[in-house]
């Protein structure tokens, strides 16, 4: 009925959609969970949307120059729901030790405010990173390690107390880090930057920042008071299990694919 295609830098125009559409003889959609630099796209992702019968990304609001009914605001932040918060085993007296006071799950990416503000906040709490290029991070003073992955992420989710979030892009209407949803549905505290359109997805279950200084202002509140701290992470918690999971987010696809096939989208 539809035909997903993912983004792959293996793309050259928009042949490979056109083929797709001739053999399999139905829609194509062009589903990507990255963010491609708007206007500024590689040509080759440019000729892949206009291609395509339906670009689903959640950076679409960054195209001013492409056709508005190409473009279908679609996130894919999500995280597997086998992947669930690490808690104590309630048949001993043990709990999670937090080891951490600010961590950062992410790589070290020269764009959005994350490198800059990370130095400053640092210089105040230490910020203890998970990076695939930790080399990177360390280089900056940073006390980073290898990025960690499924069971392991969620461990490390429930060894820290805070965690940051930054995004590639700050500046574009429901744009964010596809590691949102991985830290709410495993029940970790979400200390995130800001961007428009946050509080209709994570509502209260995350806590916001705009600038460094209320990025400090707020990591000293709620290590301070780990009940509020507890609050929010187990609203966000409960946000993360309903509306952030791989299941989740493929039962709102199938609503698109069924209203699509029905011609509810302008062609």
């Amino acid at each position: 009925d539809i035909l997903l295609i993912a983004k792959s830098t293996h793309f050259y125009d928009g042949t490979f959609v056109e083929k797709a559409r001739e053999k399999y003889k139905c829609p194509v959609f062009l589903f990507v969970w990255d963010y491609m630099d708007g206007n500024d796209c590689p040509d080759w992702h440019r000729k892949m949307i206009m291609a395509s019968d339906l670009y689903l990304a959640n950076d679409v609001r960054s195209y001013t120059d492409i056709p508005s009914q190409k473009l279908y605001y679609f996130p894919m932040d999500v995280s597997d729901k086998q992947f669930d918060r690490v808690e104590a085993d309630p048949s001993t007296s043990l709990t999670i030790n937090k080891k951490y006071d600010v961590v950062f799950f992410g790589s070290y990416f020269p764009k959005g405010d994350r490198v800059e503000w990370l130095k400053e906040i640092n210089k105040t709490f230490p910020v203890k990173i998970f990076a695939w290029n930790p080399e990177a991070w360390i280089k900056d003073g940073f006390d980073a390690e290898p990025a960690v992955y499924g069971k392991d992420f969620a461990l490390k989710v429930a060894e820290s107390r805070i965690i940051l979030g930054f995004n590639v892009n700050d500046h574009t209407w429901g744009y964010w880090s596809n590691r949102v949803g991985k830290v709410l549905t495993t029940g970790g505290f979400l200390l995130q930057r800001y961007v428009s359109g946050m509080e209709l997805f994570l509502r209260d279950g995350a806590d916001y920042f705009s600038s460094i200084d209320e990025a400090k202002e707020k990591i000293d509140y709620y290590l301070k008071f780990p009940q509020k701290r507890e609050e929010v992470a187990q609203r966000g918690y409960e946000i993360g299990r309903e509306r952030f999971t791989s299941a989740s987010r493929m039962k709102e696809l199938m609503i698109v694919i069924d209203r699509f096939k029905k011609g509810a989208f302008l062609r």
